[in-house]
């Protein structure tokens, strides 16, 4: 973090330097300015993320040193250093964007405590910004594209094949939430962004598709399929089963190119109905598909009457045992979850 520093006062200027050097080794002090002129001329050449001034100095007080930066351009993180509590300087910090105000004089754990503050505040700003790309949210250009709606399709289509790279492999990835889990969508965006660090991904795009369930994310990385689907399984799906995430299921798609990506929702659906027949422990994907004995789920006629007779008998005992007979029979042998779905819905609505 780059520390520009504006304080007449000698002894509280070299102090407060040599704070910040004890507190971070990464507080970078780029200028000591002993004015507001000096000031707002090392703020134009070093371009600061942070400054702390005081406002009664020589030549140009600290407000309007501030109000002279703002008018370049600049939007520092700004802290007033001050034995001032008038309230007419508060009044006009705050119309400048003033963040916080530092009385002097400047203890060690009042700064220590106001620059984690700041430093939690600047991150969460650099993320916000991270997903801006040309003025458009980065978390609404995949969903768009993957449901073919909007007016800007093609606009962000290109916006993505301007990052695809040769030799770069493309993949959609589904996290399919099932259970509501819309008050923690923070937590799992968090497990994405840790899992694609580790593996030095920095091509990614997610959205959240609320009316699915879903939350689909478009990788474009070196990191062969194979290794890749390895790292969703240990790495994301593994992490969130931990955290309590337990019906959170997770398919990809391999791309051979990018222009598959207009007709890879379906698949992604198709995709995201399989765990229903094998569980959810594993990374849904269709070579794995491919290589299992998929069998054909007949309607169990048996287990019916059965249930006719128990209702007729008011047997109650009976019917839970017949119901866990017919969870049995869906779990004996690996049924497409279509098939699964028709014969579950047909019990169901049948008594």
């Amino acid at each position: 973090m780059k520390i520009l520093i504006v304080e007449d006062e000698i002894n509280a200027r070299e102090g407060l330097g040599n704070l910040l050097g004890k507190i971070n080794k990464n507080y970078i002090v780029c200028g000591k300015a002993s004015d507001g002129e000096q000031g707002f001329l090392w703020a134009k050449e070093y371009k600061p993320d942070l400054i702390f001034t005081d406002i009664e100095m020589p030549k140009i007080n600290g407000l309007d040193m501030l109000q002279k930066i703002k008018d370049c351009g600049q939007n520092p993180y700004i802290i007033i250093l001050s034995g001032y509590s008038d309230f007419k300087y508060a009044q006009k910090g705050i119309k400048l964007g003033v963040n916080e105000y530092l009385l002097k004089p400047i203890t060690y754990t009042a700064l220590k405590n106001t620059m984690e503050d700041i430093e939690k505040k600047l991150n969460l700003s650099k993320e916000k910004d991270a997903l801006l790309e040309e003025g458009i949210l980065k978390e609404e250009i995949l969903g768009q594209v993957l449901l073919n709606k909007g007016q800007n399709l093609e606009h962000f289509y290109k916006i993505i094949e301007s990052k695809v790279k040769q030799n770069e492999n493309i993949y959609v990835v589904n996290l399919h939430l099932r259970d509501k889990y819309e008050n923690k969508v923070e937590l799992i965006i968090k497990e994405i962004y840790e899992a694609m660090k580790n593996y030095n991904i920095v091509n990614f795009y997610y959205s959240i598709l609320k009316e699915y369930s879903y939350l689909p994310i478009l990788v474009i990385t070196k990191t062969p399929y194979l290794e890749f689907i390895k790292m969703l399984k240990h790495k994301i799906l593994f992490s969130l089963r931990q955290k309590g995430f337990l019906n959170t299921t997770i398919s990809i798609i391999n791309l051979d190119e990018l222009s598959e990506i207009k007709s890879s929702f379906k698949k992604l659906q198709g995709l995201s109905r399989w765990p229903i027949s094998f569980g959810n422990n594993e990374v849904i994907y269709e070579e794995l598909i491919s290589k299992l004995k998929i069998n054909h789920c007949n309607y169990p006629r048996e287990i019916e009457k059965e249930v006719v007779r128990g209702i007729k008998n008011n047997d109650q005992k009976k019917l839970a045992d017949i119901n866990k007979r017919f969870i049995s029979y869906l779990k004996e042998n690996i049924y497409d979850p279509c098939e699964i779905i028709d014969v579950s819905s047909k019990y169901i609505f049948q008594f």
